[in-house]
């Protein structure tokens, strides 16, 4: 028997032969279906913390707008039941804003006041008439000066070390808009500006 006729003999045996073929396709497959796994793991913690951050800025705008007046202790206790709101997400980037804004009849509009919370964050200044509100609260018609609580919330979202996402999210909510309940202006005292710089 000649060596290409032994060689023919082991390509035949080769071709029918189907052991270890199983082993090789998960070999090459492996890789794939690990980054798949851990993507879609940050991908779902990434989506847990869009939520909670849309939570947390409702809750900014609904407890204070259950208030007649703030103070800057309501304001800390405010913002600290929005950063509990979150857990188990970590908080060390979140930012948080909260904003008096009265809207005359002419769809002019003024902040009242405004108060922040974390790092990077500043408060509007309070008497600017530069805040633009949506259209459609400025365009209604009215005769009445009303008052809204806005709320807005970021977060650099960090999703974790497997390295499937690289960098950090930066996630947002808001401007949130709405009315206060109990009286028809939420008033700030002293603890946070001395007088309105909106008449």
């Amino acid at each position: 028997m000649t060596v290409l006729a032994k060689a023919l003999g082991v390509a035949r045996a080769l071709k029918s032969s189907s052991r270890g073929l199983a082993l090789v396709e998960f070999a090459l497959l492996l890789p794939i279906m690990i980054a798949l796994y851990f993507g879609t793991v940050e991908i779902t913690k990434a989506v847990i913390a869009k939520r909670k951050l849309n939570l947390a800025v409702y809750t900014l705008a609904d407890l204070t707008s259950q208030a007649q007046g703030v103070s800057q202790t309501d304001l800390t206790a405010i913002f600290g039941s929005a950063s509990a709101v979150m857990a188990p997400v970590n908080v060390s980037t979140l930012q948080m804003r909260l904003s008096s804004i009265i809207v005359y009849p002419t769809g002019k509009t003024c902040v009242d006041w405004s108060q922040a919370s974390g790092t990077g964050i500043t408060p509007l200044t309070a008497g600017s008439t530069t805040f633009v509100m949506p259209t459609v609260i400025t365009a209604t018609p009215t005769t009445d000066t009303r008052d809204f609580i806005v709320a807005e919330t970021y977060l650099a979202y960090n999703p974790g070390s497997h390295g499937i996402i690289a960098g950090t999210i930066a996630l947002h909510e808001g401007p949130t808009y709405v009315v206060p309940r109990k009286s028809l202006r939420v008033i700030a005292d002293t603890s946070i500006q001395s007088s309105s710089p909106c008449s």
